[in-house]
């Protein structure tokens, strides 16, 4: 049974980041195209609070 367990948190670590990586290239696609964006509409893009400029930061710690 202890090896069942330790095999299943390999696999469950691993699953985990692997998603960590996925959501990390989300948001940093999310964020430069939200750049581009707003260097297109300039002043008149609202501005999204999720996308400032701790997100990638606070993302990759």
């Amino acid at each position: 049974m202890q090896s069942d367990l330790e095999a299943e948190r390999r696999v469950t670590t691993r699953q985990w980041a692997k998603r960590e990586v996925q959501i990390r290239l989300v948001l940093e696609a999310t964020a430069g195209m939200y750049g581009d964006l707003q260097g297109i509409a300039g002043r008149s893009l609202e501005e999204i609070d999720a996308l400032g400029p701790g997100l990638l930061l606070a993302e990759s710690s």
